[in-house]
């Protein structure tokens, strides 16, 4: 049983203290497998003895990753221990010694995260008379969400008087402007709300210079309610006062080069289009372009790359951690070697990219999705066909070709890499679980038996897998609304079609008005793009509407 599991799980491991179940006293700790028995113990303890009279590399690598995955009992666990306190040959000794280090990080690792508590809003109490905020002192100060529950009931009507008097408002900060700009979407597609939503968020921004990545938001959306109005110049002029900051930030500079594009304003907009290609190339919004240009977004990246490998640091502890994973790993212990790789990936010492890049490439899947994308982003020395599908791995390629739905399997692996970076005991605050995060009602409706089998990547592949075959029947195929409803729920995602009628897919994501829904259909449609360009074969021509049927 406990092989089973450790073979499901790609490499997780569970030590022996870590083995209990929740304490109400401390952080609860998924736990895996029963106990070792007192007499496997003394069984494992005979062998062991035998084994440190004739010692080989192998059963030396063995017996440090039964030590790690808590596969060893007490006495065994101590009498490995003691074998290393004196002058040994056993390469895992040094690990052995310090095992309180990495113990106490794996744990860290294996903490699940605290239970998901909705905060409760109050509404604002608005005082209205005569169409007028009386009390709009403490509104142009009050709390944003606070607000919006204050305005959501409130009338068309109201809205738009309220909203004459956000747009009187100079002083700062005016809060009652983006309540207004927000709640008016619940009224869309009428033009007369669009344009005077644009009006709010444009007014309100002028207010958040102490906060870029808000003011950038409401500039952009401001200019996407324009361009969806087909107010061109009024979009170009807001563009080109946005100064991108955030992850997307790529999505200024595409609408501005866009637009200009359109508008035969030619010279300016190759400028746009080079500076986003330069600066964002993994942005989602760049390889969009890149694609309506006739471009392929790989080719260019791959053209610089300076990738030279790197094994060993100026560190002697470093290297011996090093060592002791390269020795595990050619023994396929690969969950003890993965413990090593994320210690030796805390320890302060100076470390470059490629040496980053050969830590990652020693560790479990989800060591690669946390660590070598940022480091592609950092450094174009660093990029090479073998680092982008480092950052992009097959995990469980089998299981995922096997339970998708009519579906590409690279969608599944996509949505997977956003969503636990292919960690199985992944668990967010709400409860979300497994490789591709399906809630416990979602999995019951999918036939699951027991909550805990979410953490079994087969079982959680099978469901998450049918359950997308059922939303891409449900959107008849369109990716980005596959992927919205995935992360928002169907509701939402019919409302948001019911407002924002429009043909063009692009202007639809970003006009989601859920930023993390926005940025989670960009980010999995970014994996989606690179699986296929680095394993499929060949260009992507659709990066917005690909084709995610199954091939």
């Amino acid at each position: 049983m406990r092989q089973g599991w450790g073979q499901a799980l790609g490499g997780l491991l569970v030590l022996p203290f870590l083995m209990s179940c929740a304490s109400p006293e401390g952080p609860r700790l998924r736990a895996l497998g029963p106990e070792i028995t007192p007499d496997d113990d003394v069984k494992l303890v005979a062998e062991i003895e035998r084994e440190i009279q004739s010692p080989t590399l192998k059963t030396q690598a063995l017996r440090f990753s039964q030590f790690v995955e808590g596969l060893l009992g007490a006495q065994a666990s101590g009498l490995l221990i003691q074998s290393c306190r004196g002058a040994s040959s056993n390469p895992f000794c040094p690990s052995i010694r310090e095992r309180n280090r990495w113990a106490s990080f794996q744990h860290k690792r294996l903490e699940e995260p605290p239970p998901f508590i909705a905060k409760i809003i109050t509404a604002f109490p608005l005082q209205i008379e005569k169409g007028r905020i009386t009390n709009w002192k403490a509104a142009r100060t009050a709390e944003k969400q606070s607000l919006l529950k204050s305005y959501a009931p409130l009338p068309v009507e109201i809205l738009t008087t309220l909203s004459a008097q956000a747009l009187e408002e100079k002083r700062c900060p005016n809060m009652p402007a983006v309540a207004a700009a927000a709640t008016l979407e619940d009224f869309f597609p009428d033009p007369r709300h669009v344009l005077k939503s644009a009006q709010l968020y444009e007014w309100a921004a002028r207010c958040l210079r102490g906060s870029p990545i808000d003011r950038e938001n409401f500039l952009v959306r401001a200019a996407l309610l324009r361009i969806w109005q087909k107010d061109y110049p009024r979009a170009i002029r807001i563009l080109s006062g946005v100064r991108p900051t955030d992850a997307f930030s790529g999505r200024p500079l595409y609408w501005h080069y866009r637009l200009l594009a359109e508008s035969g304003d030619h010279k300016r907009a190759q400028a746009i289009y080079h500076r986003l290609r330069n600066q964002y190339p993994f942005a989602f919004h760049s390889l969009v372009a890149a694609s309506e240009n006739g471009e392929d977004g790989a080719v260019a990246l791959l053209a610089a790359s300076r990738f030279t490998r790197q094994t060993r640091s100026g560190s002697q502890k470093l290297n011996s951690i090093i060592h002791q994973a390269e020795v595990l790993r050619s023994f396929n212990f690969d969950a003890a070697a993965a413990v090593l790789i994320d210690w030796a990936l805390s320890i302060r010492v100076r470390k470059s990219g490629a040496l980053k890049v050969y830590l990652a490439d020693l560790g479990d899947f989800k060591t690669k999705v946390n660590v070598v994308p940022e480091l592609l982003i950092e450094s174009r020395r660093l990029l090479s066909r073998t680092t982008l599908e480092l950052a992009y791995p097959r995990a469980f390629s089998s299981l995922f070709e096997r339970y998708a739905d009519h579906t590409d399997p690279y969608l599944l692996m996509a949505i997977a890499h956003k969503e636990s970076k292919f960690d199985p005991l992944a668990q967010s605050p709400a409860n979300a679980r497994g490789l591709m995060q399906l809630s416990i009602p979602t999995g019951n409706r999918l036939g699951l038996s027991n909550a805990n089998e979410l953490y079994d990547p087969e079982t959680n592949i099978r469901l998450g897998g049918r359950y997308v075959g059922e939303l891409n029947r449900v959107w008849a195929g369109r990716g980005f609304l596959i992927l919205a409803n995935y992360n928002a729920g169907e509701e939402p995602v019919q409302s948001w079609l019911r407002r924002y009628t429009m043909e063009d897919p692009l202007l639809f994501i970003d006009l989601i008005p859920y930023r993390e829904t926005r940025d989670y259909v960009g980010y999995v449609l970014t994996n989606y793009y690179w699986y296929r360009r680095l394993y499929g074969s060949g260009p992507v021509a659709k990066v917005v509407a690909p084709d995610i049927a199954r091939r």
